[in-house]
């Protein structure tokens, strides 16, 4: 499953494991440990498994194959060697995709994955409600383009993903909180 930073991305995945979905997130570490070891315990005790982004992607597409829920944030860019979004390293970690019509950088993981494993890209959105309240929303699965070429299959595939994001950010810009500088 496909998220971004809107509404709340972390409620997405424990819905999906209540409802009796194996999932398994990728996430950040968090740079401090106890905080970090907070929400591995809050996650796993909802069922919803963490892998941490760098550093054992090989168990993601292991899950995926097992026909296995991965969720993943697409709209955060991180140069996971250094734990933070690193403009520098933008071209090495991402792929230069349009989002509200100006170039900027979103990860190549997703479509990696995809690519790896012929799996589906399914965004799912968990939004806030006037009532305070979430609701889950589901695109219908990303028509995903194969292409022998790797390269191009990420870079056509990635844009594919910014459109969709950038969708539900123009109906809940107050929602969205990517926590760093998108262009």
């Amino acid at each position: 499953a496909l998220t971004a930073h809107i509404g709340n991305w972390e409620l997405g995945g424990t819905i999906l494991s209540l409802m009796g979905y194996p999932i398994s997130a990728i996430v950040l570490p968090q740079r401090n440990r106890a905080i970090n070891n907070i929400f591995l315990k809050q996650r796993l005790a909802k069922g919803l498994k963490s892998i941490f982004l760098g550093q054992n992607l090989i168990e993601g597409v292991r899950r995926l194959k097992r026909g296995e829920v991965l969720a993943i944030l697409g709209d955060r860019n991180i140069d996971f060697s250094k734990n933070t979004r690193d403009k520098t390293a933008n071209k090495a970690t991402g792929v230069e995709v349009e989002f509200f019509g100006r170039k900027t950088y979103f990860p190549k993981g997703p479509a990696i994955l995809a690519y790896w494993t012929q799996a589906l890209i399914l965004p799912g959105f968990t939004i806030r409600n006037k009532n305070n309240k979430y609701t889950l929303h589901f695109e219908r699965p990303i028509q995903v383009k194969r292409c022998k070429d790797k390269e191009e299959f990420i870079r056509i595939n990635t844009q594919k993903i910014a459109t969709v994001i950038e969708k539900y950010v123009r109906l809940y810009p107050e929602q969205w909180c990517v926590f760093e500088e998108v262009w």
